[in-house]
């Protein structure tokens, strides 16, 4: 198992290919397959959330338009119903609101 960074303010630079954290993180703790794989099982969970009409992950804004909001909460638990197996512990979140780790691999939301 190994600690992943869920970046949800950052800036990215195009010409240095870097990314500036700007706010706090939170770490998860996921199977080493996730970690190596993490852009594209973001993608994954990215492409099921807007796919499903679960209205569970959407609130309505002010204007009354419904929008999609989803967390780190509703990550580690598609997580768990798709990757538990990869070495049979559960997903956790680690810490919430805390900061950025660069030693951590990121999944950016």
């Amino acid at each position: 198992m190994k600690l992943i960074n869920i970046l949800y303010d950052y800036e990215y630079d195009d010409v240095q290919d870097t990314i500036e954290v700007t706010d706090c993180v939170d770490i998860v703790r996921v199977p080493d397959f996730v970690c190596d794989n993490l852009d594209s099982i973001v993608q994954k969970f990215f492409d099921w959330v807007s796919n499903t009409k679960n209205y569970n992950y959407y609130i309505k804004n002010a204007n009354g338009e419904e929008v999609l909001a989803i967390g780190t909460n509703e990550f580690v638990k598609w997580l768990n119903e798709n990757y538990i197996q990869c070495e049979n512990q559960e997903i956790t979140i680690v810490e919430t609101h805390t900061e950025y780790n660069p030693n951590y691999p990121s999944a950016l939301f």
